[in-house]
């Protein structure tokens, strides 16, 4: 599930964190209430993440964020993980694992994992993108399973969504 806010690398060592909105040469901010809750609970590692405002579905909730950074209800959702414990060059299905293991101590609110699907064949991957975007979600990112996790683009990500979401929510229309 892809919602609509601002990326974030949450790396967490010694058990203290901050969020990183780009790799290299991005802004450093420990000052989030969900990033010091999140070293609290998780092992030392770099995490992909979400942070968003309201159901991060739709612009007017990334605008919000934008204005509300420094809240309480501001959420943080992680999807993926650049290393673990000292494990670095996590594959797809380990890391779908360590969420699958993280969503039982990560079910709050502000802070939790995305969900996180298998589809078998193309067809099941059509009917999920269609319902999620149906529910007026910005969209999905769709991974190889054998991949390994790294950052910045890759062939081995495809993000769908539908760029016609936000024109026909700005004028009153719906699917």
């Amino acid at each position: 599930l892809k919602l609509d806010g601002e990326l974030t690398y949450l790396i967490v060592k010694n058990g203290h964190a901050v969020t990183v909105n780009k790799p290299k040469y991005g802004r450093w901010r420990t000052d989030y209430p969900v990033t010091q809750f999140a070293a609290s609970l998780l092992p030392e590692g770099i995490y992909l993440g979400e942070l968003y405002w309201s159901l991060g579905k739709t612009k007017r909730d990334f605008y919000s964020l934008l204005s509300h950074k420094y809240d309480d209800r501001l959420k943080l959702a992680i999807f993926g993980i650049l290393s673990y414990k000292g494990k670095e060059d996590l594959t797809t299905e380990e890391t779908i694992e360590i969420l699958n293991d993280l969503q039982k101590i990560l079910h709050f609110p502000f802070l939790h994992t995305i969900k996180l699907w298998i589809p078998q064949n193309k067809n099941e991957l059509t009917k999920i993108a269609q319902e999620i975007l149906s529910q007026g979600w910005e969209g999905l990112v769709v991974r190889n399973p054998g991949a390994v996790w790294r950052e910045g683009n890759s062939v081995d990500w495809i993000k769908i969504n539908k760029k016609e979401r936000e024109l026909m929510g700005s004028y009153g229309w719906t699917f």
